[in-house]
């Protein structure tokens, strides 16, 4: 699958894309009988949905390109385990997790936070491997469940701005093309960059102002091969006009092997490993994929729902959709659906009816926000879950915890800003 998309990304392969494609769809009906859960429940009923609305609209074109798009998105998704498994290739790890045990609680809960940002920024849920191994096994009980929390609010408010993320990738995909992509992303900065701000302003952590210059030093060599690849990423995206999603597709994976090659036989091996095991165990993930996008590209094939929801936003004007889009896809991922479905839906069916540039693109950040929310507490969330586990808490205390009134306060924040900043 990732090789019919590369090929179709660099040279302009249609063959690629229709082999990418056809991937999706067959792992996606593999994963009937491969997984279980929440991908199983939404690849039926939202297959069964697709299939009845195809046979009555007659729009199977929209469900071929439903399938195009999740070949994009899975192949993004496959690239984000090799690049974790580019940043485990450091040897520096160690080193940083001893001094991370001499930490206070407010200093813990800092660096806690800010890594999982900063880890979040390339590896999306990845972040989770490498920041879990901070927190000491003789961790438990509240103290764990209050560390693993800090971690996840990093991580979830990464989506906001980072363009290594499959929500950066659906809010970008699901837009018109008028979206400003220069505009979306250091916009999101600023709001993750604001949120962040008040934890440290109500003094519910601190600034890891006390690490020894050593562990800054350990960080950014770790770091370094990374933020490489997100200057190359982003220079591709501005100056070849790709997005950051298509840009990921096509340098990421040839590049974890090129810096493998280069470290050696062993580095080669270890990449190899970790990416042949994670690979094997995101089928589940493709089968949301093609379910959800399926379905939002057969909806927004249908005319009376155009109309409805033209008729609504002409009651209701384009701000309401932008705060009701961000309200939806967190309520809808509480009761756990998978913000995947929702925002891909809300932002394809909304995304025409924004009349300015600043609506597109605050439409597209409510989409991330109630992803962001997702995240960090709704059990509807596989990379909520995902995490819960590698931590080892329990996801039921964590939905319920400190992020949840965090995060209900910055949708509220966000609701006011819409309403207020000027078109």
């Amino acid at each position: 699958m990732w090789v019919g998309e590369f090929g179709s990304l660099l040279f302009g392969l249609m063959l690629g894309s229709h082999i990418a494609a056809s991937m999706a769809a067959l792992i996606a009906a593999m994963a009937l009988f491969t997984t279980r859960g929440t991908p199983r429940k939404t690849l039926i009923i939202f297959g069964v949905l697709v299939t009845g609305l195809a046979l009555y609209t007659g729009a199977w074109r929209a469900v071929w390109a439903g399938f195009e798009r999740a070949a994009l998105f899975a192949s993004f998704l496959a690239s984000l385990f090799a690049l974790s498994a580019l940043v485990r290739l450091s040897n520096r790890l160690v080193l940083i997790q001893h001094t991370f045990d001499a930490q206070s609680d407010t200093h813990r809960a800092g660096v806690l936070q800010l890594l999982g940002l900063l880890f979040a920024i390339p590896l999306a849920v990845g972040a989770v491997g490498v920041v879990a191994p901070l927190i000491s096994e003789r961790t438990q009980g509240k103290q764990r469940l209050t560390d693993a929390s800090w971690a996840m609010r990093g991580m979830g408010l990464a989506v906001l701005f980072s363009p290594f993320t499959v929500a950066m990738g659906v809010a970008i995909e699901s837009s018109t093309d008028s979206l400003s992509i220069g505009w979306l992303m250091p916009t999101g900065l600023a709001l993750a960059l604001g949120l962040i701000g008040v934890s440290f302003w109500r003094g519910d952590c601190a600034l890891p102002t006390q690490l020894p210059r050593q562990f800054v030093t350990d960080l950014a060599l770790m770091l370094g091969p990374v933020v490489a690849l997100i200057a190359v990423d982003l220079l591709i995206v501005f100056w070849a006009g790709y997005t950051p999603m298509q840009a990921a597709v096509i340098t990421v994976i040839p590049c974890t092997v090129a810096l493998a090659l280069f470290m050696g036989k062993e580095a080669v091996g270890r990449v190899h490993s970790e990416v042949r095991h994670a690979w094997r165990f995101f089928d589940g993930e493709v089968a949301v994929f093609v379910a959800s996008l399926c379905f939002a590209a057969i909806i927004a094939q249908i005319p009376a729902v155009n109309q409805w929801v033209a008729e609504f936003a002409a009651v209701t004007g384009p701000t309401a959709l932008i705060v009701l889009t961000a309200l939806l896809i967190v309520g809808f991922a509480m009761v756990g659906v998978h913000m995947v479905v929702t925002a891909t839906l809300f932002v394809t069916v909304f995304s025409p009816l924004m009349q300015t540039e600043w609506q597109q693109i605050f439409l597209a950040l409510a989409a991330l926000l109630g992803w962001s929310f997702g995240t960090m507490v709704a059990l509807g969330s596989l990379a909520f879950v995902a995490a819960c586990k590698v931590l080892a808490v329990m996801p039921s205390q964590v939905a319920v915890g400190i992020n949840l009134r965090f995060m209900a306060l910055a949708v509220v924040f966000f609701s006011v800003l819409a309403v207020i900043w000027p078109s």
